[in-house]
C-alpha cells in the first residue's frame, strides 16, 4: 500500500477527485478543504494498492 498526500489549488480538487474515484486501487481517500498553507488550498490523500490495479 503506498499514501499519497497533495496541495490542490481549489477549482482543480473536483477533477482530481473524480480521477482518483474512477481508479480501482484507489483506497481511503480524504479531502481537507482549505487545509494547505504555502500554497492555500485543499490537501487530497489517498491509498494506492497496487495488487487492485
Amino acid at each position: 500500500m503506498c499514501r499519497i498526500r497533495m496541495t490542490s489549488p481549489p477549482g482543480s480538487t473536483p477533477g482530481i477527485l473524480e480521477i482518483l474515484g474512477a481508479g480501482r486501487g484507489v483506497l481511503n481517500m480524504t479531502v481537507l478543504t482549505g487545509s494547505a498553507r504555502y500554497p492555500d488550498g485543499d490537501v487530497v490523500e489517498c491509498d494506492l494498492d497496487p495488487a487492485s490495479g
